[in-house]
């Protein structure tokens, strides 16, 4: 027994001197790794590689963008600073640890947005209900202070703006901080199923208003019977243009209001709110109406410090000098790419840049998902601070890096690692204080919902560029995946690279993405049937593009148009798109607002009819901008582009359009939708599908189609008899009292 024991023993020592022999990782490795802008999931896949243990992240946590600089940092050290700027933790898993969503932390993070959130909205209230009754103006007030006290002063005076305020202040800024960017919500004094209760003591309030708008149209007449205004030929187009409410609604009420209605809705760019009152009449008539803007913050500029801005002689944006940069500090030296790339997405320089895109910079532009649009400016001058303080890096950062104002800013040459930190403090929070410079955004819980899909977004951009235009089918599969570049400043700068038709169609307006929603929905029979002239009524749609219809009905968005069959018809016509935005915004009566005139939201009985036109475009060829080159123009704005060239007193602006030589002709195919909510009541957007073979020979602009040529030759014509675009309307022209 014996022997065999000691057999055993021998063998067991033999087995535990061979496994000592096979290479395993290190208790705590160092790692030495640096790498611009990845996902979290990429980066540990190679650091992987040097700790010898398997390093994953979750779906949750893996499409966290980072940025690291790493010399021998010990894998503890660094695991922890990951896991604490993605808000996440390790966990052990078979053959290694993963990286899961911490949902304490992520709860605590919304909760603190949610919270600050609401006491921003508080400030903001607090101010506008304080300037109803001032204090005494300190007179040795800076002029800062003293300029945004006129200015709460003046958004408090008259009726329906102080009615505006007490109404907001009464919901609170619990409701009206929670109203997101795609929500329109509508209080009223006498609520239906689609509408909310105004709060507090309305009445009283509502009461107010009547009794001080009422004196206020007594002293508007007195004022025009002693001082009469004589209308000239661009005040009476305007007047033709946007109808009488001003004197309808100048006027005092008879009788008593049978309703009032909150409008309330976020702004895309600015992001705070906007706040429209309605008052009607028992005939349904708008009798007092209101608009106030609360500017909370949160939109595509609330990253950028808008008081470190100055602008030049021009209205433009111009770099700042910088100051207070440390001693010896060096400049940040960027990559031939991302100096290439600021020149190229910079809006004030973009529109006449003639430089030509560089073989290198398209490859990685058109392929996000593997050079990720963080990588340029924000990853090198990361690099550069972490390298100045002889400090790792590890930063998370957030897509709201990029603001859509930042391209209006020219870069300043020279810019320091200080100077860069302090551009992007309102984005993220730079410790340079412990061992690491670690960076995070400041509204962590806002950047997981707003992170940009680089997948979606480069496949879209490859089409674009193989295709030559914007494909509709493309464009809609996109807006499937994707938010509007209209709230994603991080894809906007692609978009004014390589497909502005998808942001602006031009004089057609804004692109509406629910609309793309709704027409990506479509089947090929239903396209079909419809451009045969038949209907499709709101019952038989599917819940995509049910859901499509009710956002564009009754969210932000929403335009609908009373259509009066004995109406003088315009001598000049208004854009499609500035029709119906003005209809919503200045509707006479409670028809085009969609809750009053669907109280139960969407009938089945309601319907869509298309109209498909084919129209010949262009696009610009030769010596000619990126972004100008990527557009792609149809008679409406080559007519404007004439116009502000040739127009007295547009030369400022004109110097911002380009001189187009020579275009690529092709077609656009346009979708024209109407959609029927009621009679007489109609909602219109437009879709365009453009087709530019890139082999297509080039024409002179001199020398066009002679249809294509006669067409923009009209719209020119037309666009002169706007009154907006009459020079003398800009100087001053639009209406004066008559002289004594």
């Amino acid at each position: 027994m014996k022997l065999k024991n000691l057999a055993l023993a021998f063998a067991l020592g033999i087995a535990a001197l061979s496994f000592s022999q096979v290479p395993t990782a290190a208790p705590n490795p160092k790692i030495t790794f640096k790498t611009v802008a990845v996902p979290v999931g990429v980066a540990l896949a190679e650091i992987s590689k040097q700790a010898g243990i398997r390093l994953t992240a979750s779906p949750q946590v893996a499409g966290e963008i980072v940025v690291l600089a790493l010399k021998d940092v010990p894998l503890a050290d660094l695991k922890t600073q990951i896991a604490k700027a993605c808000s996440a933790k390790w966990e052990a898993t078979e053959g290694g640890e993963i990286l899961v969503a911490d949902l304490v932390q992520r709860r605590q993070e919304d909760q603190k947005e949610r919270s600050e959130a609401i006491a921003e909205m508080a400030k903001q209230l607090k101010q506008r209900v304080d300037a109803l009754n001032p204090p005494k103006r300190d007179p040795k007030a800076k002029v800062d202070d003293e300029e945004e006290f006129m200015m709460e002063q003046y958004m408090a005076m008259g009726a329906s703006n102080k009615a505006i305020i007490l109404l907001a202040n009464a919901l609170g800024a619990a409701n009206l901080s929670a109203i997101d960017a795609k929500s329109r919500v509508v209080y009223s004094s006498h609520p239906n199923r689609m509408q909310k209760p105004l709060a507090g003591n309305y009445n009283q309030i509502l009461s107010q208003l009547v009794a001080e708008h009422n004196k206020e149209a007594a002293e508007r007449q007195k004022e025009r019977s002693q001082h009469p205004v004589e209308e000239n030929e661009q005040m009476k187009r305007m007047r033709e243009m946007f109808g009488d409410f001003d004197e309808s609604e100048d006027g005092p009420v008879e009788g008593t209001p049978s309703k009032a209605i909150l409008v309330v809705s976020r702004q895309q760019l600015m992001g705070g709110l906007t706040l429209q009152l309605k008052v009607f009449n028992e005939k349904g008539q708008v009798v007092i109406r209101g608009t106030q803007m609360l500017s909370t913050g949160g939109g595509m500029f609330s990253a950028l410090d808008l008081e470190e801005m100055e602008f030049g002689p021009d209205g433009l944006p111009k770099a700042k000098p910088q100051t207070n940069a440390p001693a010896g500090e060096k400049p940040i030296v960027f990559s031939d790419a991302t100096k290439e790339l600021s020149e190229m997405s910079n809006v004030t320089t973009m529109a006449n840049s003639t430089r030509k895109m560089s073989d290198e910079l398209k490859m990685k532009l058109l392929n996000p998902d593997q050079f990720d649009p963080l990588s340029f400016s924000h990853s090198e001058a990361l690099i550069a601070l972490a390298t100045q303080k002889g400090k790792p890096l590890v930063a998370c950062l957030p897509d709201a890096m990029e603001t859509l104002m930042g391209m209006y800013m020219p870069k300043p040459e020279g810019m320091t690692p200080s100077a860069y930190s302090n551009s992007v403090k309102n984005a993220v929070f730079i410790s340079t204080d412990g061992p690491f410079v670690y960076v995070k955004p400041v509204n962590s819980a806002k950047s997981r919902r707003d992170r940009l899909d680089r997948v979606a977004l480069g496949q879209f951009l490859r089409s674009v560029d193989a295709k030559g235009s914007v494909i509709l089918d493309d464009l809609a599969v996109y807006a499937q995946r994707s938010n509007s570049p209209m709230e994603d400043s991080l894809a906007m700068s692609y978009f004014m690279i390589f497909a502005p038709n998808a942001i602006q169609s031009g004089m057609g307006g804004q692109v509406s993405w629910d609309m793309l929603r709704f027409y990506g929905g479509l089947s090929a029979n239903q396209k079909r049937n419809m451009a045969d002239g038949g209907r499709l009524t709101y019952g038989q749609l599917s819940q995509i593009q049910q859901a499509a219809l009710r956002q564009m009905t009754f969210g932000p968005e929403t335009a609908l148009v009373v259509e009066d069959p004995n109406a003088k018809k315009p001598t000049f016509e208004m854009p499609s798109f500035l029709r119906g935005v003005l209809a919503g915004a200045m509707g006479k009566d409670y028809r085009t607002e969609p809750t009053e005139l669907m109280p139960n939201g969407l009938t089945n009985d309601g319907y869509v009819q298309l109209k498909l036109t084919q129209d010949t475009v262009a696009k610009p060829t030769g010596n000619i901008s990126a972004m100008f080159g990527s557009a792609v123009l149809g008679a409406d704005e080559l007519a404007m582009l004439k116009m502000f060239k040739d127009m007295p007193g547009m030369e400022q602006m004109a110097s911002f359009m380009p001189t187009i030589d020579e275009v690529r002709l092709g077609e656009r195919s346009v979708y024209e939708f109407k959609f029927f909510f009621a009679p007489g009541v109609t909602m219109d957007k437009t879709l365009n599908d453009d087709r530019v073979a890139g082999n297509a020979p080039a024409v002179k602009v001199s020398n066009l189609p002679s249809e294509f040529a006669k067409k923009i030759e009209e719209r020119l014509a037309a666009f002169k008899k706007l009154p907006f675009f009459d020079p003398s309307f800009f100087q001053g022209g639009g209406g004066g009292v008559t002289p004594p």
